[in-house]
């Protein structure tokens, strides 16, 4: 958590397999491998950090939601969203009250574009074929 020396000593390696049939995405097998590569952990801390907004995802089952945590540079929340499909996606993402801007951002947390207005807040996000794209909720 980062580990400075990651590429050396001994690695343990599991795999797992994921029989399906039927309409299976992508992002569908993306999801599944998250889970399995990073089970959910407990842990007791002294002081609990801020909690995160609640907010939720809609539209294409190709997009993945791979990160939520709170922006080390500004006030804001920042989601991480990726295109697993191969296919132009389309989310709807709802954020709570209180949220009022969404600006796509770089991995530095540098505005990119313009910042989208949140409409009842929500607003629609796009994503090309296999694009990462981060996004800053700000109050």
């Amino acid at each position: 958590s980062p580990d400075p020396e990651t590429d050396n000593g001994a690695h343990v390696v599991r795999l797992a397999f994921a029989p399906h049939a039927g309409a299976v995405t992508n992002g569908d097998l993306v999801r599944g491998g998250m889970a399995f590569n990073r089970p959910l952990l407990a842990r007791v801390v002294r002081q609990a950090p801020p909690p995160l907004p609640r907010f939720r995802i809609d539209g294409d089952g190709g997009v993945v939601c791979t990160a939520l945590r709170h922006a080390e540079h500004s006030a804001g929340v920042l989601v991480r969203l990726f295109e697993a499909d191969g296919r132009t996606g389309r989310v709807r993402v709802s954020v709570p009250a209180g949220y009022r801007r969404l600006q796509v951002v770089d991995l530095l947390e540098n505005p990119i574009g313009t910042a989208v207005r949140l409409r009842g807040g929500r607003a629609t996000v796009a994503l090309r074929p296999f694009e990462v794209k981060t996004l800053r909720l700000e109050r």
